[in-house]
């Protein structure tokens, strides 16, 4: 009885330490997102200065490009940080029920794809 009860223990660490690695994986991720929304109006600057004509439709959707990345730095830190406190209360209770969660992948997967239409977007009318 004994044996199991370690058995079980040392299951239940190394799928605390898989939820732990897995929430700092999506920290990084939601850190290099908000890094890239920060850095894109800088971009910006310099090509502003080289075409001014086309400047204040590029400023518009420049920035809009920048918050939709921030935006979703934060989002994806934000589930990461609910999906791990949820992964916690079932690692340890009594009886460990498998739960479908949030896809936070699929979602910050299709999230990205709609940013990057965007940008294609402005690309072919010229505004980006």
């Amino acid at each position: 009885m004994e044996k199991e009860k370690i058995s079980m223990d040392l299951a239940k660490q190394r799928n605390r330490n898989s939820a732990e690695r897995t929430l700092l994986a999506w920290l990084r991720t939601g850190l290099a997102f908000i890094g890239f929304g920060f850095g894109i109006p800088g971009v910006s600057q310099f090509l502003i200065l080289k075409d001014p004509e086309k400047s204040e439709a590029m400023i518009f959707d420049i920035k809009l490009f920048g918050i939709a990345f921030i935006v979703l730095g934060l989002f994806s830190v934000g589930m990461a940080m609910v999906q791990y406190h949820r992964d916690l209360k079932r690692i340890h209770s009594q009886e460990y029920n498998f739960q479908k969660s949030f896809p936070l992948a699929f979602f910050v997967a299709g999230v990205l794809t709609l940013v990057g239409l965007f940008a294609l977007i402005s690309l072919i009318r010229g505004t980006f």
